[in-house]
């Protein structure tokens, strides 16, 4: 594969990419949101102040993972930080997650992170960390952005500020959301612009390698392994046509799950949910239904026979695989003004966009994505696979070039 990518310099947020547009809040959420901005301010007058003291410290031969979304290494990460050590047996790997359950823990986690990066070669996050984004940081601290997606299928980061869903404008300036990065991973050509946009850097920074998942996803042994747990773990699923169903988080307005779960229990379709980890909804009770969040989405998608979803980036690791994916969008409107898509969801989606249950299940038992639907929306979306994704980002962090890639 090679790579194409820009000269390394820290990049700030570029107009010609970043969305700060007016907000869309009316007048009591605009007076919260200035009071915010007020209180976001002093906090990061005080977290420059204790940075300008950590950078005077020495830069050690390190490298430090940066998450706020789990709590435990997730294989992302554990494919990185192991790849970093079989290509640079001396660099040392901090792995930091940092998930946010803990308001109070909060100043405790900034500190850490503030001292690994100013004292850190370069840093790798799979997601917006204030610390990064905020703060100026030595001319050496290499930052490679690894979103936890291979793609996108709403707006996000700064391509949703303003928006509805979004973070409000003045906060994410004077936050500096997502600035500073050097390299921004991408799953395929066709998320380089929308990368661009959300991260707020030019397109020539946004690497369209893939992320380590891809790796895994394509190991066998990697997926026999997950399929041997989850057999031993749900044995009624055994041998069984399994549709997953995974919808994407929407704020404020849970996802209409019961009207679909009723119509797939009708007929006689095994279910495996897979919420957002916000939404704590059970529906395990229902007959054929499992759900069981001790399994990620991932870990599901490896016994799914189909994927149904609406704006979930995990259609994007369903196509790596080969799953039949269904676009159920009964909300698609709305969402489309609310949140924004940055294609053309009708046309680019495997096979038909369904509105409605009752047309899924009926596609389901048609089976009407056929093979030829997913590999097209694959070829559009994720980079051709070839087991080198967690190498290319190792590289990148020790130093490499987009050309030296490889």
């Amino acid at each position: 594969m090679q790579i194409q990518g820009g000269q390394r310099r820290r990049s700030a947020p570029d107009p010609t990419f970043s969305v700060l547009r007016g907000d869309q809040r009316g007048p009591l959420g605009k007076l919260v949101d200035a009071f915010v901005v007020v209180v976001a301010q002093v906090a990061v007058a005080a977290m420059c102040g204790i940075y300008a003291v950590l950078k005077k410290l020495p830069t050690r031969n390190k490298i430090v993972l940066m998450s706020r979304l789990y709590d435990q290494t997730s294989q992302d990460f554990a494919g990185v930080r192991d790849e970093i050590h079989r290509q640079s047996p001396r660099t040392h790997v901090v792995v930091l997650n940092h998930r946010n359950t803990r308001p109070w823990a909060v100043p405790g986690q900034m500190l850490v992170e503030m001292y690994q990066l100013a004292t850190s070669r370069a840093c790798v996050t799979d997601s917006y960390m204030a610390a990064i984004s905020a703060l100026e940081h030595k001319d050496e601290l290499i930052i490679v952005q690894m979103w936890h997606a291979l793609g996108a299928i709403k707006r996000f980061g700064l391509a949703a500020v303003g928006t509805a869903e979004g973070r409000p404008g003045g906060l994410a300036r004077v936050m500096r959301m997502h600035h500073g990065y050097d390299w921004v991973i991408a799953g395929g050509k066709r998320m380089v612009e929308p990368f661009a946009e959300s991260f707020g850097v030019a397109p020539d920074h946004v690497l369209p390698i893939g992320t380590p998942r891809v790796d895994l996803l394509r190991d066998p042994d990697y997926l026999a392994g997950k399929r041997k747990r989850i057999d031993a773990a749900h044995p009624q699923l055994r041998d069984r046509r399994v549709v997953l169903y995974a919808p994407t988080f929407r704020t404020g307005d849970p996802v209409r799950v019961e009207p679909l779960l009723d119509a797939l229990i009708e007929a006689e379709l095994d279910v495996v949910v897979a919420l957002h980890p916000l939404d704590h909804r059970d529906f395990s009770r229902l007959p054929g239904v499992t759900q069981d969040p001790t399994f990620t989405t991932l870990d599901w998608l490896t016994i799914a026979s189909d994927l149904v979803t609406d704006y979930s980036a995990v259609a994007f690791d369903a196509a790596v695989l080969g799953v039949p994916i269904y676009a159920y969008a009964y909300d698609l409107d709305e969402y489309r003004e609310r949140r924004g898509i940055p294609f053309d969801y009708e046309h680019d989606m495997p096979g038909v966009v369904h509105r409605d249950e009752k047309s899924v299940v009926r596609a389901l038992l048609e089976h009407a994505v056929t093979d030829a639907d997913v590999e097209r929306f694959r070829e559009n979306f994720v980079s051709e696979p070839d087991g080198g994704s967690t190498r290319r980002i190792a590289a990148l962090a020790l130093g490499a070039s987009p050309a030296e890639l490889g």
